[in-house]
């Protein structure tokens, strides 16, 4: 299957104060830190890539504040997705994806590849992932985003071809492809549901979004 990943903003997300704002001429300019400017940049850089690191910012919108437990499934998902990239990064995918989500966290999850790991559950509830390593952020945030989606043990053993809307060429995004091919063909119907039901319920506890569209293209 391909996975098509469209990083543009469509209009009707960006608040009016912010069209209007940006609107005003001159067409370029610099944008300062305000009240008014801050959804700007959390529109503009959800994710972004460096030769070393990456980021990316997950949102959480539907968390209410009342419970703690409410987090940590998608906690989880973030964890998961590390503990396998150091797992591939190590040639140690077969071991990893025999284990269940905790045990595969306990084992492989490497804490020299994360150089920040965030939430902030104001309003709306955010995670921040930066990554030492330019394609961790955008494995993660994929890998994510395909468990939200649900899909089965036979659609991801088709295979994953990741593509970038904006940016087809994004050799970090090939990089990420590769890896996460290899993960999901990896992985066996009872860790693809675990993966998927935790994903389910960080959607229904918190409302678990990435910066990423996927779509599913036989």
């Amino acid at each position: 299957m391909r996975v098509c990943i469209n990083l543009g903003v469509a209009r009707h997300v960006i608040p009016q104060s912010l069209q209007v704002y940006l609107s005003k001429p001159p067409a370029i300019a610099q944008v300062l830190r305000s009240s008014d400017t801050e959804e700007f940049f959390n529109l503009a850089y959800p994710a972004y890539v460096l030769a070393d690191r990456s980021a990316v910012i997950m949102d959480g919108p539907k968390y209410d504040g009342k419970d703690p437990l409410a987090t940590i499934e998608a906690n989880y998902l973030v964890s998961y997705f590390i503990a396998a990239f150091g797992a591939i990064e190590k040639d140690k995918l077969p071991e990893f994806a025999k284990l269940d989500v905790q045990a595969a966290i306990a084992k492989f999850y490497d804490r020299s590849l994360v150089q920040s790991f965030s939430q902030n559950f104001n309003s709306p509830g955010k995670y921040g992932l930066i990554a030492l390593s330019a394609i961790l952020g955008a494995f993660v945030s994929v890998g994510i985003s395909v468990s939200l989606k649900g899909y089965s043990e036979n659609e991801l053993h088709q295979g994953i071809e990741v593509t970038n809307s904006i940016s087809p060429a994004d050799a970090h995004l090939k990089d990420a492809e590769i890896k996460l091919d290899y993960l999901f063909k990896s992985l066996h119907q009872k860790e693809i549901q675990e993966l998927n039901a935790l994903a389910k319920k960080s959607k229904d506890n918190i409302g678990l979004e990435t910066p990423v569209q996927v779509e599913l293209i036989p």
